[in-house]
């Protein structure tokens, strides 16, 4: 394996995660939003 092939795959794996977090941040602000909206908020039991 050459080290450009090797650094692609970082490169990838890398945006995988950093894609996944936006997703996760996202989902986050959806809750947190409808929990706004009216819906019983648990986290402040």
């Amino acid at each position: 394996m050459s080290w450009t092939a090797c650094s692609y795959k970082w490169l990838i794996v890398s945006i995988e995660f950093f894609h996944m977090y936006i997703v996760m941040k996202f989902l986050l602000v959806q809750v947190d939003c409808m929990t706004a909206s009216g819906l019983p908020d648990l986290s402040l039991s």
